[in-house]
């Protein structure tokens, strides 16, 4: 194992501490009334896993439901009841896919804002508008750009559009599965702001032959299709986060799309990389939740220890989105970078979305080899590092489409919205669990190919 401290955080070692270890078995697949059911009374940690992690399996796929870390057990047991709450009520899990209207030649499409776009038709001087979440009827206070394009064209839009972390889990894969339902030689209007312009850096990364079929339209200004068709899709929820088909068709996309990231030749790093994503020293972090520098220094120390001990032969390597002479990473290193991660471990945000770039074919059939996540996320006593609250809000939920042995720790009741901590001893047990313990393996399923 070989360390890569190209983003200047230093490393060192120390021993790791004992912990209460919450073992997890074989799942019982069952329904979400048949949980929602048995979520009462006073039941075990394993029972109310065993009972929760059933709405997690998709078919054939690994079990995707996290794991939580704690010494505590009756915090873990709120954790895992919170989330069965959560699918149920905010409709994680998988269900009716959007409608796609199809508006015939002479459509229009606009974007208004990052929450409101507009598709019409005018028929006979009536305006005939698509209606749902994200959709108003157009705007008429005054007079706006007109672009004219020729041809069949889908319009996406989403909110969030100059976010990369909103990109990436809440447009990226609703993409995927649109690019699936219409013509191959279909144009796309997406979204562009000349000030935030990191949507085009990301779809040109993801498949520039995409890329050159898009058509960027600012704010206010109305696309005008001539001789073809609009294509939009009628969603139920904004952003509408599904399940498993989402993420299923950006797996196939980006298979598709980088051939040669699949290969398992990789001469800079032989055994993969553990990457650490740190909020210190990146310029571009918005909402806080930076862990502690000296505490962010002994977490390292804990990881490095770990890969020793349990003999990772990774090379470990710390991401911050920073190149080491400070200049941004470009988005095609970082989708290299995560694309060789065998384990991603750090602090909810969105450079930690970049875990969608993990190479889940090099698992072949091996649930037990698939990727591993551990992120850091708020509890019952530090709902404060969130800016608008959230208990055990993470990535968790929007990912479980892929096929990540997922993991999670609190942060301590000392942290705030600006400076984090975790409990050290949570973190041992969690790696531990990742990269040792092989009763926490809770599925003897296989992974499904994503061409499936």
């Amino acid at each position: 194992m070989k360390s890569s401290i190209c983003f200047g955080v230093a490393v060192s070692i120390i021993g790791s501490l004992t912990t209460l270890s919450i073992f997890l078995k074989k799942v019982d697949v069952r329904t979400e009334d048949q949980i929602s059911r048995s979520l009462s009374g006073t039941r075990s940690v394993d029972e109310v896993f065993l009972d929760l992690s059933g709405t997690f399996p998709d078919r054939d796929v690994c079990v995707t439901f996290p794991k939580v870390h704690d010494t505590r057990e009756a915090i873990a047991k709120e954790f895992y009841e919170r989330l069965s709450w959560t699918i149920k009520a905010i409709k994680y899990n998988d269900r009716t896919a959007p409608q796609i209207k199809v508006l015939k030649d002479g459509a229009n499409f606009a974007f208004w804002s990052s929450a409101s776009a507009s598709a019409w038709e005018e028929r006979d001087g009536k305006i005939m508008s698509i209606e749902g979440p994200g959709w108003i009827y157009p705007r008429s206070d005054r007079k706006f750009k007109t672009i004219e394009v020729e041809g069949d064209f889908a319009g996406f839009s989403s909110v969030f559009p100059h976010n990369f972390g909103h990109i990436i889990h809440d447009h990226l894969p609703v993409v995927a599965w649109f690019l699936t339902k219409v013509h191959p030689t279909t144009k796309f209007i997406l979204h562009y702001d000349p000030n935030h312009p990191v949507a085009q850096h990301i779809y040109k990364v993801v498949d520039e032959s995409f890329y050159n079929r898009i058509v960027w339209v600012p704010y206010n200004t109305i696309v005008h299709v001539k001789r073809g068709s609009l294509n939009v899709l009628v969603v139920d929820k904004v952003p509408t986060v599904m399940g498993t088909i989402f993420m299923s068709s950006l797996r196939k996309w980006l298979i598709a799309s980088h051939p040669e990231a699949n290969d398992d030749i990789d001469t800079i790093h032989p055994h993969g990389v553990v990457i650490f994503y740190s909020r210190v020293a990146a310029s571009n972090v918005l909402h806080g939740r930076i862990v502690e520098p000296d505490h962010e220094v002994e977490i390292i120390r804990h990881i490095k220890q770990a890969m020793i001990h349990y003999g990772r032969r990774e090379d470990f390597v710390v991401y911050n989105g920073m190149n080491p002479d400070g200049t941004n990473m470009s988005l095609n290193d970082q989708f290299k970078l995560f694309r060789r991660a065998k384990s991603v471990i750090g602090p909810h945000g969105s450079g930690l979305a970049n875990m969608v770039w993990l190479n889940f074919e090099h698992a072949g059939s091996s649930c037990e080899k698939r990727p591993k996540v551990l992120e850091f996320v708020s509890g019952p006593d530090s709902e404060q590092v969130q800016h608008r609250g959230g208990r055990y809000n993470g990535y968790n939920l929007i990912f479980r489409g892929m096929p990540i042995d997922y993991h999670n720790i609190l942060y301590t009741k000392e942290s705030s919205k600006d400076f984090t901590l975790v409990h050290l001893e949570a973190l041992d047990q969690a790696l531990h669990s990742m990269w040792a313990d092989r009763s926490a393996v809770i599925s003897n399923r296989t992974i499904v190919p994503a061409d499936s």
